[in-house]
């Protein structure tokens, strides 16, 4: 499943098509969510049947992931002793993260041809 009009639900995300009616909205709706939460969630951008061969592709390329591992609070903040023991800043929960730079998708893959 090498083309994104494969993986991508098409339907619901016009991305390809500037002139569909959905297409402005969706694109303000996207700017909106960045500049309020700093992120958008696109809920079933990929269409169900593609996430198997997506998941696939990122095991593959999982070995080449960067990762990172620490123990932080919700703030990503110091310790601050000032504070009472229950304050949040003064909660910390292991952390870990893994990142596959784009380099390390394999060419002719679903996630490489949802990448570019």
């Amino acid at each position: 499943m090498n083309n994104p009009k494969d993986l991508i639900d098409l339907v619901r995300y016009p991305i390809n098509a500037s002139n569909h009616p959905d297409y402005e909205r969706l694109i303000a709706s996207i700017r909106g969510d960045l500049e309020q939460d700093g992120c958008a969630v696109l809920k079933q951008f990929v269409k169900p049947e593609a996430v198997s061969y997506l998941l696939d592709d990122a095991h593959s390329a999982a070995p080449f992931a960067h990762s990172s591992k620490n123990r932080t609070n919700a703030y990503f903040g110091q310790d601050d002793d000032s504070l009472p023991d229950t304050h949040p800043m003064r909660r910390f929960f292991d952390r870990s993260n893994s990142f596959i730079p784009a380099d390390n998708f394999f060419p002719e893959t679903s996630l490489r041809s949802l990448y570019e």
